[in-house]
């Protein structure tokens, strides 16, 4: 049976109707008009941020943090627990921030700080991964336990996860 021996072919549908989901959301949303990505997107070193910005050892905490505030804000948990959770991502967050503050990116064309690196990757690829994979959610093709699991220990490009978590609590 292919599903058992590949168990990761199960996504491929998925991650099609994702894929477009957050390619329409890029070209009709975020540049309307354009029929394309601009080249500032590309202009951002994105293994340069991840290499620099997102250190296994550091990062860790943060994603545990993100993952278990989603868990919790997606439970029947009181909006207090909620609140504690999502504290707790960002002050792992803001650690990580302090922790990096001497690195510098170039993002944009303009040099700056992991957090303005991030903010514009969040805001370009997490809004749209939230598009694509919160239609997955409301419709139930997959589950939060399924999301969780997507969000690989060793993705090297943890802003699309980040983004999309951060705004699913929201």
């Amino acid at each position: 049976d292919a599903a058992k021996q590949f168990p990761q072919w199960k996504w491929i549908p998925l991650l099609n109707l994702s894929t477009l989901s957050h390619e329409a959301f890029h070209l009709y949303v975020q540049f309307p008009g354009t029929g394309s990505l601009p080249m500032r997107d590309f202009t951002m070193a994105r293994d340069e941020i991840f290499k620099s910005c997102y250190p296994q050892a550091i990062f860790q905490t943060e994603r545990d943090a993100l993952l278990r505030a989603f868990t919790i804000s997606r439970s029947n948990a009181d909006a207090g627990e909620v609140r504690q959770a999502a504290k707790d991502y960002v002050t792992a967050r803001q650690d990580r921030y302090r922790q990096l503050s001497a690195v510098r990116i170039v993002s944009h064309g303009k040099v700056g700080d992991c957090e303005l690196a991030e903010a514009n990757l969040e805001a370009l690829e997490g809004m749209a991964e939230y598009v694509g994979e919160s239609t997955h959610l409301d419709q139930g093709l997959m589950s939060d336990a399924d999301l969780v699991d997507y969000f690989a220990p060793d993705d090297t490009q943890p802003f699309y996860r980040t983004g999309l978590f951060a705004l699913l609590i929201l």
